[in-house]
């Protein structure tokens, strides 16, 4: 015996597609949950779902897309982790300000995950140290002696 036949025979059971269906919306909460980009078809299935893993899904992506642009315009390895900072300590007290925001956990697994991704990329590697821009213009405009 199957499930098909236990769902048509039992009303409790769940039919193949209301299964089907459960089982993809919770590998997408799931790929949210741990900060994963979703793809064109999972966002596709989310609005035409559920809405509302939808709503909080394009928010995050939005947010995401912020974060990474913000990232891209840091001059400095010490600017980047400030502009970490102050995303992390906002996230913190977004989640005080509002406790039963279920969307809070899944933004800040998607921005951790961003910044992660900033860390690995070329662009991070090339930015140099404060430090290393202070010694720059120091030789670059030698103490006047006379």
């Amino acid at each position: 015996m199957n499930i098909q036949t236990i769902s048509k025979a039992n009303p409790f059971m769940p039919n193949n597609d209301n299964l089907s269906k459960t089982v993809r919306l919770q590998r997408i909460e799931n790929k949210l949950k741990t900060g994963g980009k979703l793809s064109g078809p999972e966002m596709e299935y989310l609005r035409a779902n559920s809405p509302d893993m939808y709503k909080d899904a394009m928010k995050i992506e939005r947010e995401r897309e912020e974060y990474r642009r913000a990232l891209e315009q840091c001059r400095t390895k010490e600017e980047a982790h400030f502009v970490h900072t102050i995303r992390t300590q906002h996230f913190v007290a977004a989640a005080k300000a509002a406790p039963n925001d279920s969307s809070i956990p899944l933004r800040i697994a998607a921005t951790f995950n961003e910044f992660i991704d900033f860390l690995k990329s070329e662009k991070y590697s090339s930015l140099p140290r404060e430090r290393q821009l202070r010694e720059e213009k120091i030789k670059a405009f030698p103490p006047y002696t006379s």
